[in-house]
């Protein structure tokens, strides 16, 4: 790997459950998660949004290619997520997983957090 992620924790946010959900613009649901250092910033970030398709809401990973050192770390990840291939996992069912996969929720879910 390339980058240095020490001191680094894995984490997630639910922009849409967030304390400014209600104020952000992107009407689908979305998860971003990444690496994260405990004072600020991150050394790799991705989202997963739902997009609606046919009638169904469907997960799209979205991944810069400054955080594919990142997401090549998340190999259980990578698995889990292999296993639900075609499934059209749900907001809630992505959340269980990264929580499953050590990731921690730092959705700041009231305001001040």
């Amino acid at each position: 790997m390339g980058k240095n992620h020490e001191g680094c924790e894995r984490g997630f946010y639910r922009t849409a459950r967030a304390w400014y959900g209600k104020h952000v613009v992107r009407r689908q649901p979305e998860i971003t998660f990444g690496m994260y250092h405990k004072d600020g910033g991150t050394t790799g970030e991705m989202s997963v949004v739902w997009e609606e398709i046919a009638d169904r809401m469907v997960p799209r990973l979205m991944v810069f290619d400054d955080a594919w050192d990142a997401l090549a770390s998340f190999t259980d990840l990578i698995q889990r997520l292999g296993e639900a291939d075609d499934k059209k996992i749900t907001e809630e069912e992505f959340a269980a997983i990264l929580a499953e996969c050590g990731f921690k929720d730092l959705t700041p879910y009231k305001e001040g957090r």
